[in-house]
């Protein structure tokens, strides 16, 4: 941890004083990224790829009307609540 702290403040002097040109910046992003894993803060949600609905998301629908209206009747109980 020592080791990557002077780093992260070189990083942030370097990003203050303008002296870095703008082909630089996805370098530095990918640094920034690696010094923050190493610090332990890999574990973030913003750092995990973007979550989306592709997934697999099994329905089984109900036997019979009377069990799917007393579902339909419990789901709108739990929407008012």
């Amino acid at each position: 941890m020592m080791n990557t702290l002077p780093s992260m403040a070189r990083l942030l002097a370097a990003l203050q004083s303008r002296s870095i040109w703008p082909s630089q910046v996805a370098t530095l992003t990918v640094g920034a990224m690696t010094l923050l894993a190493g610090i332990g803060m890999a574990d973030d949600a913003r750092f995990a790829p973007p979550k989306d609905l592709n997934g697999f998301f099994p329905f089984t629908p109900p036997a019979s009307i009377d069990t799917w209206d007393s579902r339909a009747d419990y789901v709108r109980r739990r929407v008012l609540v």
